[in-house]
């Protein structure tokens, strides 16, 4: 991104505590958070980022199972976790 233009806003000490605890939760920085936040764009905290890595990594190795009948609680399993992604991602 290239430097654009420069914006200030009054907020009161309380306010400016909130965004900077929300921006350390998503791991952004101020600018970045208030930028995606202004732009209603996707904002996880580190939590929710973690549970969305471990989640596809889980389905990935579910899904690489051999098909045999043992099995079919895993493969529901995985897609299971599929919709849980899917929920994640259209936040």
């Amino acid at each position: 991104m290239t430097a654009g233009k420069r914006i200030s806003a009054w907020v009161s000490t309380e306010q400016l505590e909130k965004i900077d605890a929300n921006a350390h939760a998503a791991v952004l920085s101020r600018s970045e958070y208030l930028r995606r936040a202004a732009l209603s764009q996707q904002l996880r905290t580190r939590a929710e980022e973690e549970l969305y890595r471990e989640l596809v990594r889980l389905g990935l190795r579910l899904k690489a199972l051999p098909a045999r009948p043992e099995n079919s609680i895993l493969k529901d399993l995985a897609s299971r976790i599929q919709r849980v992604l899917d929920q994640l991602t259209s936040k």
